[in-house]
């Protein structure tokens, strides 16, 4: 659900790979894809880990977000690894915070 937003909001690295010829999705569609994510996340965390499942959401926004910085500022802009990387930080740090809730270590 973040990669979505991920690629609307950071262009491609190179104008002629792969990223820039999968296109981007606009804005609407992307914020509605990650409002969807969120939202099922909620529905499926919030019966373990209760509103704790913000924490969830927010670190693994978090972790895509920093792969996504690092990957702007070096290589200017997205790949289709860089969109891998962003996903699988997400969801370790997702999975991450839900076992630390789950087992009371945070919040």
């Amino acid at each position: 659900a973040l990669l979505a937003p991920a690629m609307a909001l950071v262009p491609p690295a190179r104008a002629d790979g792969l990223g820039a010829g999968a296109g981007a999705p606009d804005s609407a569609t992307a914020w509605r894809t990650a409002s969807i994510g969120a939202g099922l996340a909620a529905l499926f965390l919030i019966g373990h880990i209760g509103l704790g499942v913000i924490i969830v959401v927010v670190l693994a926004a978090v972790a895509a977000t920093l792969v996504l910085a690092v990957a702007r500022r070096r290589f200017g802009g997205h790949t289709g690894d860089v969109l891998g990387a962003a996903q699988q930080a997400a969801e370790t740090a997702a999975l991450l915070a839900t076992a630390a809730l789950a087992a009371g270590g945070i919040a």
